[in-house]
C-alpha cells in the first residue's frame, strides 16, 4: 500500500483530515439519478465519501448542484481547429473534464507520427483526455490519403495507455462484405476488452444487422428517431450528437426515456471554436434536454456514468466513494453554467477564470503542402453531356441530397449564380499527385468569390468553392501560401484568412485570438452571400466520401449510396 493510498485509507476511517471539504451542496448522483443535500470530501484526488468531516480547505458551495465532470463520448479535437491542451482550456469552463477523442483527422494528414503528437500534447493538461484508435485511415479507398493506418498500426495503438476504443468504423461496406482488415481491427479491439464505434448513417435491415453484428457497439450519425430505435433495437448505444453543423439533439431527444437510459450518451463530434467559446460544450447538450422536459438527472446521467461505464472509464462519472475527484458546481440545473469544476481533487477554475497552473508551451508540428498542377485549366470543365450531377447541400447536417443541372450549349461549364450552382474542386495536397477533383454544389448561395480550406474530411485535401474560376485559384493559393488555412476571396481581393499550421487544422493561437480570426473569415464569407449558418463547416463534409448521398473528392465525384465514382454528366 503505497503513501498516498494509506493517506487516502486513513482519512477514510477517520485518522486523518480530508485535502478539500465542499460543503453546502446538492450532490445530484447520476447512479439512482437522485439529488441528495450534503457535503463532499476528497482525499489524494479521489472521493472520501458524502459526509462533513475536517479538511485542510473548506469550499462552500452556497446550495449549488454538484455532478461528476461532464465526459464527451465523441469528439475530433481537430473540429476546433484547437491543439488538444488549447481545448482543455476551452472546454473546462463549461464543467467538461473529459472526452474520448478521435483524432482520425490527424491520422489521415499524418500518421502515427501525428497521433503520437496529438497524445503527447494531451498529456500536457490538467484534463482527462481518452483516444479512439482511428480505424478508417483511409476513411474509403476513393480518395487520395495523407497516411495508412494498417492492422499493425492499429495494434501499436491499442496498447497506447489512455486508449479506450476502436475509433468510429466508416466503412461500413467494408464490414459488411466481410473486408478482412476491417473485421481484423474489430477483432484487435475485442480481444483486448476495448468499446469499437461505430458510423453508419442511415444503414438499416439485413446491412444494419450484419453491421451490429460485427462487434461494432455505438452510433453518433442518426438524424432520425425511426434510426436511432432500430439501431438502440438490435443493442447498439446512440451517441446524441450536438456539433456546430450537425443539430440532431432535439430530433432524438424522445428517446430519453426509462427503457434506454443507459444506452444514450452524448457527443459532440464536430465543434467549432465559437461555438466553445460562446454556447458551450456539453453543458449546451443539458440546457437543451432540460429545457425540452427531460429530467436534470436523467440528463446528467447520459453525460457523465453512461460514458464512463460504456469506455470502462475506471472512477469515472460518478460520486461514490473511491471515484476520482472530477466534479462541478453548476448554480442550476437549467443553464447549467459552471462555477467550479475539480479535477483530480484540484480546483482548476472558478467563475470561468483558471485558478491552476496550465502552463503549456506553443504546439508545433511540421506541415508540409505539396500540391502539382495548380492552373487555370485544372478547373475547366469542358462540356461532355446536356445534364451534370450536382451536390446538393442539406444546412445543419453532413448528408448532401443529388441534384442536376441542364448545362448551356457552351464548350465549357461554368458556374451559374443565378440557379446557385457553384463550382467545387477537391486539390490533393500530401503527395504531390496533380489529383483535382472538380464539380458542382447547390446551396451556398453565393453570388461572388471564392471560399476555400485545408479541413476537408477525412483525408483534408484542399477544398475551394466559389463562383468563378480565378477567385477559386487566388483562395486556393492563398491556402496553399500560408501551409494551410481557410481563405476568402472576392473580385481577386483576398477578404480575410485563418492560417491553420499545424496539419492544416488547428491553430496555434489561444482560444479568444483564434475565434476573433474565425468570425473574420466567417463575416467575409457571409459577404459572398448565402444564408448558410455555417458554410466553412458545411464546405469541409462535401468531401466525406462515406456520408451519403452524393460527394466529391481529388478522384472525382462519389455516390456514396454505392460507395463508387461516377461521372460528373448524366442523371
Amino acid at each position: 500500500m503505497g503513501k498516498s493510498i494509506k493517506h487516502y485509507w486513513d482519512v477514510l476511517q477517520g485518522k486523518a483530515p480530508a485535502d478539500l471539504l465542499i460543503k453546502n451542496v446538492k450532490m445530484v448522483h447520476p447512479v439512482g439519478m437522485v439529488i441528495r443535500e450534503g457535503s463532499l470530501a476528497i482525499a489524494d484526488g479521489r472521493i472520501v465519501g458524502w459526509t462533513e468531516m475536517p479538511a485542510h480547505k473548506v469550499l462552500d458551495g452556497k446550495g449549488a448542484y454538484l455532478t461528476p465532470g461532464l465526459i464527451d463520448s465523441h469528439i475530433h479535437i481537430e473540429s476546433t481547429m484547437l491543439a488538444p491542451t488549447a481545448f482543455a482550456r476551452a472546454v473546462i469552463p463549461h464543467g467538461t473534464t473529459a472526452v474520448v477523442a478521435d483524432p482520425h483527422e490527424v491520422g489521415n494528414v499524418a500518421g502515427l507520427e501525428g497521433l503520437r503528437w496529438m497524445m503527447s500534447q494531451g498529456a500536457e493538461a490538467p484534463f482527462r483526455f481518452f483516444w479512439a484508435a482511428p480505424s478508417c485511415v483511409p476513411a474509403s479507398p476513393l480518395d487520395t490519403p495523407g497516411a495508412i493506418l494498417g492492422i499493425s498500426e492499429i495494434a501499436t495503438l491499442l496498447e497506447m495507455e489512455d486508449v479506450v476504443s476502436l475509433g468510429e468504423v466508416m466503412n461500413y461496406p467494408g464490414v459488411i462484405h466481410g473486408d478482412a482488415e476491417v473485421h481484423a481491427k474489430i477483432a484487435a479491439a475485442k480481444s483486448r476488452g476495448l468499446a469499437v464505434d461505430g458510423h453508419a448513417p442511415g444503414l438499416s435491415g439485413r446491412d444494419l444487422f450484419t453491421y451490429a453484428a460485427a462487434g461494432i457497439e455505438t452510433d453518433h450519425e442518426c438524424t432520425t428517431l425511426e434510426e436511432a430505435e432500430e439501431k438502440l433495437r438490435l443493442g447498439m448505444l446512440i451517441q446524441m450528437r450536438q456539433g456546430s453543423a450537425e443539430h440532431n439533439l432535439e430530433t432524438l431527444l424522445p428517446l430519453v426515456e426509462p427503457c434506454w437510459w443507459d444506452r444514450l450518451l452524448f457527443a459532440t463530434d464536430d465543434r467549432n471554436p465559437v461555438d466553445l467559446s460562446e454556447i458551450g460544450h456539453l453543458n449546451e447538450h443539458l440546457r437543451i434536454c432540460v429545457s425540452k422536459g427531460v429530467e436534470p438527472t436523467t440528463a446528467v446521467r447520459l453525460a457523465t456514468a453512461n460514458p464512463a461505464r460504456h469506455y470502462r472509464l475506471e472512477g469515472l462519472g460518478t460520486l461514490s466513494p473511491g471515484s476520482q475527484a472530477d466534479v462541478v458546481l453548476f448554480r442550476d440545473l437549467a443553464n447549467f453554467d459552471a462555477e467550479t469544476v475539480i479535477i483530480d481533487g484540484e480546483i482548476i477554475c472558478q467563475d470561468g477564470e483558471f485558478v491552476a497552473s496550465f502552463e503549456h508551451g506553443t504546439p508545433v508540428f511540421p506541415t508540409s503542402m505539396h500540391v502539382k498542377g495548380l492552373t487555370p485549366d485544372a478547373l475547366l470543365v469542358r462540356r461532355e453531356g446536356d445534364i451534370v450531377k450536382v451536390i446538393k447541400v442539406v444546412p445543419n447536417q453532413v448528408v448532401t441530397e443529388r441534384s442536376h443541372y441542364r448545362v448551356p450549349d457552351s464548350p465549357v461549364v461554368a458556374a451559374n449564380v443565378r440557379e446557385d450552382i457553384l463550382k467545387i474542386a477537391v486539390i490533393e495536397r500530401h503527395h504531390g499527385t496533380g489529383n483535382v477533383g472538380v464539380g458542382f454544389v447547390q446551396g451556398f448561395g453565393f453570388k461572388a468569390g471564392a471560399l476555400a480550406t485545408t479541413v476537408a474530411h477525412d483525408s483534408h485535401h484542399l477544398m475551394v468553392v466559389g463562383t468563378n474560376d480565378e477567385d477559386m485559384l487566388l483562395a486556393a493559393q492563398t491556402s496553399i501560401d500560408m501551409k494551410g488555412g481557410i481563405s476568402v476571396v472576392r473580385d481577386g481581393e483576398v477578404l480575410a484568412t485563418l492560417p491553420l499550421p499545424l496539419f492544416g487544422l488547428m491553430s496555434d493561437l489561444p482560444l479568444a485570438t483564434l475565434v476573433e480570426r474565425f468570425k473574420e473569415v466567417h463575416v467575409a464569407a457571409k459577404k459572398l452571400g448565402g444564408s448558410l449558418e455555417d458554410p466553412i463547416m458545411q464546405i469541409s463534409f462535401l468531401a466525406l466520401p462515406v456520408i451519403p448521398s452524393l460527394k466529391i473528392t481529388d478522384q472525382g465525384l462519389v455516390d456514396v449510396d454505392t460507395f463508387q465514382h461516377v461521372p460528373l454528366f448524366g442523371e
